[in-house]
């Protein structure tokens, strides 16, 4: 078995596959995208939630031992995140 990972493009002419036609084949296209870009968003979101449970962790470990400034950034770097800044 190959380490080949296959482009976007690659995969999306694959799916979308022009032998049923033009009309097809575009229809297939969008499709592709449209599933791309929802996959993208998912992956976004689950980065996001990693990190902030990973600073909201750091937090709480350090919450005795950090200085004003390092809570003050962990507070605005969280909420950045969420989008609540």
């Amino acid at each position: 078995m190959s380490d080949y990972t296959p482009t976007k493009l690659e995969v999306r002419s694959q799916y979308a596959n022009d032998s049923f036609g033009p009309d097809e084949y575009l229809a297939n296209v969008a499709e592709f995208d449209r599933w791309l870009e929802a996959h993208n968003a998912e992956v976004v979101e689950a980065t996001e939630e990693r990190i902030i449970k990973l600073l909201e962790e750091r937090y709480a470990e350090n919450v005795d031992h950090c200085e004003w400034g390092t809570h003050l950034f962990l507070d605005n770097a969280i909420a950045l995140i969420k989008g609540e800044k």
